[in-house]
């Protein structure tokens, strides 16, 4: 049995330089947190194709208390090069192997996908996924592995959406049968995020959800198995919009993502009980302005990346928005986040400085990179994961840009 080892998140990566460094040095820490508005709202029921909106009722928050170090003592980063001239988008563990997905990058990417047994040696994925996409997620489930993404955008002018599973150690791509994917020349779709739990499986994305003329309207949408062979197709609203992640969360299951209205993008997350029947717990306003990108949860509170915002929730269904550059004075910009145990952990980058944070609860983030480490290492571009293989103890493993490809910064975690 394949078992989940690794929340997951997804990134785009640009170059870099740096030699291998280690360290051992007092991480610099932020202390300073404000929530901007906190978003209310109580969930009706919906159908498998549609969905609900719920009501939405904004309440003024306090600011709170300074939180106590994340870590006693300082993280001691290692950075080496990976050997990989790749965008890495996410990474997971399978059994006692690490998996990156992502792209071979360039002008014209492809999509492709490497293993380890250790984090530092690195093969490429023998398998041929398309000349042209990208993947951006990957997940282990019982009955094997799911990763996703899309396929064209070069050659021509759109992408597709697209699914590809390991049964029986063999891969191959989900057939685009039946319009599971579109199967429109011009229409666009995409998969960003997968989640497993046991057999069930949930891909989010966006596909064709109307067509009106020569007009399209691309929907928030699900792809859902529990198999990897047979697949069912959500249209979570009839507005436009996408699903960005999903995880699951207790005992059910929460989507995040936005709603476009004109030419402005507004927050919105979904929730399930079953993973086929789900309700929008969000509606659009002001205070749901911006978008929900990665979502994680340490089973107590969920946080979601967007930006320049971060949500958090403890119950899927009502939001904090905090202001990050208030949260943490020194970021431009945040890619991925995971967890270990409790805590998030999250990396960004701030100019040519890549960044990692700490925090128990979503809303008080320390940094816990350190500066030598890190340094000319950004401005995009990481994939996060914690993991433990060969026996060793946990690791937070992230990888970021360089000149040469991928640089890996590691550190054993308390």
């Amino acid at each position: 049995m394949r078992v989940l080892a690794a929340l997951l998140v997804c990134c785009l990566a640009v170059g870099c330089a740096g030699e291998p460094a280690e360290v051992d040095s007092t991480p610099l820490l932020t202390t300073t947190h404000s929530a901007t508005t906190t978003m209310q709202a109580s969930p009706e029921a919906t159908t498998t194709t549609s969905t609900t909106t719920a009501s939405n009722a904004p309440r003024s928050t306090t600011t709170p208390a300074a939180p106590e170090p994340v870590h006693e003592e300082p993280l001691l980063w290692v950075r080496t090069e990976s050997g990989l001239d790749a965008w890495a988008d996410a990474i997971i563990q399978v059994d006692d192997q690490l998996l990156i997905v992502g792209s071979n990058g360039g002008g014209s990417p492809s999509p492709m996908a490497w293993t380890s047994p250790d984090g530092f040696t690195w093969t490429e994925l023998d398998h041929w996924f398309a000349s042209e996409g990208w993947l951006r997620d990957a997940a282990a489930t019982d009955w094997g592995i799911v990763a996703v993404g899309h396929t064209g955008g070069f050659a021509v002018d759109w992408t597709t959406a697209a699914i590809w599973v390991e049964i029986d150690s063999s891969w191959r791509q989900v057939p685009n049968e039946d319009g599971l994917f579109d199967d429109m020349d011009g229409a666009w779709s995409e998969a960003f995020g997968v989640v497993s739990d046991g057999p069930l499986s949930i891909v989010g994305g966006y596909g064709v959800g109307s067509v009106d003329g020569g007009n399209i309207t691309y929907s928030p949408t699900l792809w859902l198995t529990t198999d990897g062979v047979d697949w069912v197709r959500l249209k979570l609203s009839d507005e436009r919009g996408t699903v960005r992640d999903v995880v699951r969360f207790q005992d059910s299951w929460v989507a995040v993502g936005s709603i476009r209205v004109g030419d402005s993008r507004y927050a919105a997350s979904w929730k399930s009980d079953d993973g086929y029947s789900w309700v929008q717990t969000t509606e659009v306003s002001d205070e749901s302005l911006g978008e929900m990108r990665k979502l994680a949860t340490n089973n107590n509170t969920l946080v979601a990346l967007g930006e320049p915002w971060i949500w958090t929730s403890e119950d899927g269904v009502a939001w904090v928005r905090y202001e990050f550059g208030e949260v943490a004075p020194f970021v431009a910009g945040f890619e991925a986040i995971t967890v270990h145990g409790d805590i998030y952990y999250m990396a960004g980058y701030e100019g040519r400085l890549g960044l990692v944070w700490a925090s128990r609860d979503g809303s008080d983030w320390e940094i816990v990179s350190d500066s030598d480490v890190y340094q000319d290492s950004g401005p995009q571009g990481w994939a996060i994961a914690t993991t433990q293989t060969g026996g060793a103890g946990a690791y937070l493993l992230v990888f970021g840009p360089a000149d040469s490809g991928l640089d890996l910064y590691s550190a054993p975690l308390p």
